[in-house]
């Protein structure tokens, strides 16, 4: 391969990757004051961890997973509780308590971006490598069949992107104090 051509390839994967935003979208985050049932926010984000089989709280105590959580005035309440720092509680989580609360975010749109990226830039990599007049017999095919192969190839480094994107845990932050 010549040089232009690994050249061109890296360029369009860091193009790719640089593109793609790691960290999650603030856009749903809300910021306030101690929750209570009087802050503004506070019947949206009860909808919220109420649609979720689980939720990530954080606390001035500790930190925890909360199984089938359901937040109401009076707390949140949850079937069981994965401690990941501190004492383990019991009973519902006082909403003066809650300082952060996140909710797991199961998009692998991050992981078949990255993998597209990389699929496209090294189809367009043997299209350019194939067209270009070099001595190079065994790289000659016609552009349909880099095309053919370059499709396949995207598929695949955009599956094992999402596979790869689905092995990491990624969590969201909807509330934070």
């Amino acid at each position: 391969m010549s040089y232009r051509v690994k050249f061109l390839v890296c360029a369009a994967l860091i193009a790719s990757v640089a593109t793609v935003d790691p960290t999650p979208t603030a856009a749903q985050e809300q910021t306030g004051p101690l929750l209570s049932a009087d802050w503004p926010g506070f019947l949206e984000l009860c909808d919220h961890v109420n649609r979720q089989t689980e939720v990530m709280v954080q606390t001035a105590n500790g930190k925890g997973i909360y199984y089938l959580p359901s937040l109401d005035p009076e707390g949140l309440d949850y079937r069981r509780m994965k401690v990941l720092r501190g004492p383990e509680s019991s009973g519902p989580v006082p909403l003066q308590e809650i300082e952060t609360v996140r909710v797991p975010s199961n998009s692998v749109k991050t992981g078949a971006l990255v993998g597209l990226g990389i699929g496209v830039a090294f189809t367009i990599a043997a299209l350019i490598e194939n067209s270009a007049e070099s001595d190079d017999a065994w790289f000659k095919y016609s552009t349909g069949e880099v095309l053919l192969s370059g499709l396949l190839f995207t598929g695949i480094t955009t599956a094992l992107g999402m596979g790869v994107d689905a092995l990491i845990p990624n969590w969201r932050t909807i509330y934070q104090q």
